[in-house]
């Protein structure tokens, strides 16, 4: 989460954590996805808890850093990365190419850039 300093603007700083995760997610052919995401789906009890600590750790993260900027928006924007993530990693699961998972995210990072600004524009 090294993408998530304080300071640097919210929206930008998510865009990119976004398009990391599409670009992690699709780097190994036939194996992609995100291994936390994915683990949380998992029979294995063990698997599936470890999985659920890490998933929360890094919603929690993003959840912080949305906070200090854009405290009203912060659980919404948060649980909207965590989605997109998922979803992110779920494309890239199914055989989704780089460049179309990277495309997605762009389209997802239009939504929240949006949601900051105007978030931004009532706060002023």
């Amino acid at each position: 989460m090294e993408i998530l300093q304080p300071g640097r603007p919210a929206a930008e700083a998510l865009s990119e954590v976004l398009k990391d995760a599409a670009k992690k997610y699709t780097a190994n052919s036939g194996s992609g996805g995100c291994l936390a995401i994915e683990g949380t789906k998992c029979n294995d009890m063990d698997a599936r808890t470890a999985a659920l600590i890490l998933t929360s750790a890094a919603r929690n993260t993003i959840y912080r850093f949305i906070a200090a900027t854009h405290p009203d928006v912060a659980e919404l924007m948060a649980d909207y990365m965590v989605t997109v993530m998922s979803g992110l990693s779920a494309a890239a699961r199914q055989g989704y190419g780089s460049a179309r998972v990277i495309q997605i995210a762009a389209l997802a990072a239009t939504a929240l850039t949006g949601k900051l600004t105007d978030q931004q524009a009532e706060n002023f």
